[in-house]
């Protein structure tokens, strides 16, 4: 609707133009008209005031000077008075003027004195002077001007054209005026002749008539010729680009424009195309700034490019802005985490943005620093009390998790304590609860259990096996199944069973060769090994220190008893 509107305004333009055309038209036909009416009035004006001077000349001339002095100085009217009326009555009749009649000057009376008026049948009585009828100059004529040239004419005995003058009850008169001469030449008098002025006007007014109908004929034919001329010419290419700016102003940049004359409607075109292909070339650029291509250069179109000078400084701002997302970058890869933006280095929006990433920086890099200090802490057996600062979201649950793994290596360590000390003081049973702990802290302690569990099995075994033995009360051998270090034990105490038991079996050996008087019999101490071997040798070297002398004295005895001393 808008868009229908906007067009609709956009055709008016050509009317408007036109009427405008036209109306200047008009009012230039208007001055010529007005200015050939006033020329052909005035034309008119003089040709009639002509024809009353000439009329009035005529009667003036067949007046007779001497009689019409005499009856001007007469107090009554005498003969010729009726002659002259009815001669002006005739000429009345002939000429078809309104009034024709006779006066004389009376300058000291600043007047006229009316001698004789011609009437017809159709004349109001009341409207005809009537012998010696006294008139102002003020009643007969329009002015100062026109009584002084009246008065003047008189004297010098020429004709008075008085024009057209508003005579008052007698309406608009065109009014001329000839010397009465006398037989000496002197001027006697006038005779006066008028016209309707109204008539005169009228016969003009028909030739206004005529110009203001050619003018508004004319006017209307203009119009609709310079109505279709700047309607194809003006019109239709302004509502062209009324259209496209249309288009362009929704975003629409597939448009162009082709100038089809060379006047300024052409130039216009001409200009509207260029602007709409730097708008095009803006638009690409925005276009390739929005996909982050900021490789493009920009070509100012002048010193006045605003839009391009704004384009320009937007991509090198964006580029000074990315690298210095880029030195961050890299500090941070570096480690260097206490490298912040320069912020002063840019403005309005962008300052804001550097300034945001600082402050990010600043609140993601405190708690990471935090955190960092308490893992090492943490990773060097140096248990940090827990964190007691306020944080929010993410880095809140960051001190909740720090807090938690603090608490649960305390617990830890508390139990390892508690299991130490357990040992320490011989308490080999004692275990950690492993349902106080949670994930793998609960599988390590669980460990250690089952640690503590597999070490005490053997060395419970070992110890019992080794009281036993040591009692004398020498146990079976081994038969469970035990891993490294175990099995070795295992093998051990199996060993030690073995060799004491073939003590055992080898002194038992030695008490019944004693017992049986085989006092040579001894043990083999290379079925021992080490201290055992060292103990079976030490019993046969005591059976020998024993044996030996028993045995000298029992052959002596023997001796003795045979006699052989």
């Amino acid at each position: 609707m808008k868009n229908r509107e906007k067009r609709e305004k956009v055709k008016s333009i050509g009317s408007k133009i036109s009427l405008m055309v036209m109306v200047m038209i008009m009012l230039t036909a208007s001055i010529i008209g007005g200015f050939s009416y006033y020329k052909y009035r005035s034309e008119v004006i003089l040709l009639k005031t002509s024809e009353v001077i000439a009329i009035a000349s005529a009667v003036s001339s067949a007046v007779d000077g001497d009689q019409f002095k005499s009856l001007a100085d007469s107090n009554s009217e005498t003969k010729y008075y009726s002659k002259l009326k009815e001669a002006l009555s005739k000429a009345k009749i002939q000429t078809g003027v309104k009034y024709l009649y006779t006066v004389i000057d009376k300058p000291e009376e600043q007047g006229l004195l009316y001698i004789a008026e011609g009437a017809t049948p159709q004349d109001n009585p009341d409207d005809i002077f009537t012998f010696k009828y006294p008139q102002t100059y003020a009643e007969s004529f329009s002015g100062t001007k026109d009584i002084n040239t009246f008065t003047s004419a008189y004297k010098s005995g020429t004709v008075y054209e008085g024009g057209i003058y508003d005579s008052g009850e007698f309406g608009m008169l065109l009014t001329g005026y000839a010397p009465i001469f006398d037989s000496s030449g002197n001027t006697v008098g006038m005779v006066g002749a008028d016209l309707n002025a109204d008539d005169v006007v009228a016969e003009a007014n028909k030739f206004l008539y005529i110009i203001v109908t050619i003018i508004l004929l004319a006017g209307i034919l203009l119009f609709f010729v310079s109505r279709q001329f700047i309607k194809k010419n003006v019109s239709k290419p302004i509502t062209s680009l009324s259209q496209i700016a249309d288009r362009l102003a929704i975003g629409d940049m597939e448009v162009s424009v082709k100038a089809q004359t060379t006047d300024e409607i052409g130039q216009l075109m001409k200009s509207f195309g260029k602007m709409i292909g730097n708008i095009q070339s803006q638009a690409d650029v925005g276009r390739k700034i929005a996909a982050g291509d900021l490789t493009i250069d920009i070509v100012l179109q002048s010193d006045k490019d605003t839009l391009g000078q704004a384009m320009k400084s937007v991509i090198e701002t964006l580029r000074r802005l990315i690298s210095e997302a880029g030195m961050l970058s890299v500090a941070a890869v570096e480690g260097r985490l206490d490298t912040r933006g320069n912020a002063a280095a840019f403005s309005g929006g962008y300052k804001d943005i550097v300034d945001g990433v600082n402050k990010t920086l600043d609140a993601v890099i405190g708690p990471l620093n935090v955190a960092a200090e308490y893992v090492d802490r943490i990773s060097k057996g140096d248990m940090p009390p827990k964190i007691s600062d306020s944080y929010n979201g993410d880095f809140n649950e960051i001190k909740n998790n720090l807090n938690t793994c603090i608490d649960a290596v305390n617990a830890l360590v508390e139990d390892a304590v508690l299991l130490s000390v357990a040992a320490v003081e011989g308490r080999l049973d004692t275990r950690a609860d492993a349902g106080k702990h949670a994930g793998d802290f609960a599988r390590i302690v669980d460990g250690v259990n089952k640690t503590l569990d597999a070490v005490i099995g053997p060395l419970n075994v070992a110890a019992e096996y080794v009281d036993r033995i040591s009692k004398g009360d020498m146990p079976p051998k081994i038969s469970d199944s035990y891993n490294g270090d175990f099995n070795e034990i295992k093998n051990n105490l199996n060993t030690c069973i073995d060799a004491v038991n073939a003590l055992v079996e080898d002194a038992g050996m030695l008490s019944v060769a004693a017992v049986e008087g085989r006092l040579d019999t001894r043990a083999d101490a290379g079925k021992h090994a080490g201290d055992f071997g060292k103990i079976v040798d030490g019993v046969n070297k005591t059976l020998d220190a024993v044996i030996g002398p028993l045995s000298v004295a029992a052959r002596y005895i023997d001796m003795i008893g045979k006699g052989e001393i």
